[in-house]
């Protein structure tokens, strides 16, 4: 039976994480009919079912912004020097698994 979680920590790197997820939104203007488009992702100490991203996506069509939203998510989780630390009811706590790149450049 797995450990129960209490809460997480997000930390990052805020100068790249702001300027990767820049540069995904500009991506997403490319491959999508986007009238607006806004991302963010939380930091700090969040409970467990809190909101950790927030993306507000604007255009004529629904399935565009669907696919515009699904894009931003996955490339902010898998480029975005952003990591999440979980809280346990045991007392312990372990990063989450970290796609980002640069997890170890910061951390070291």
């Amino acid at each position: 039976m797995g450990k129960k979680v209490l809460y997480l920590e997000y930390e990052a790197y805020e100068e790249l994480a702001e300027k990767t997820i820049d540069e995904i939104i500009k991506l997403s203007r490319k491959s999508w009919k986007l009238e607006s488009v806004k991302a963010l992702h939380r930091l700090g100490k969040l409970e467990v079912g809190d909101i950790a991203v927030a993306i507000d996506i604007r255009s004529e069509h629904r399935d565009e912004a669907y696919k515009a939203s699904r894009f931003i998510i996955d490339s902010i989780k898998h480029k975005a020097p952003i990591w999440k630390k979980e809280y346990f009811d045991d007392g312990t706590s372990q990063w989450a698994r970290c796609s980002s790149r640069y997890k170890e450049s910061v951390a070291s």
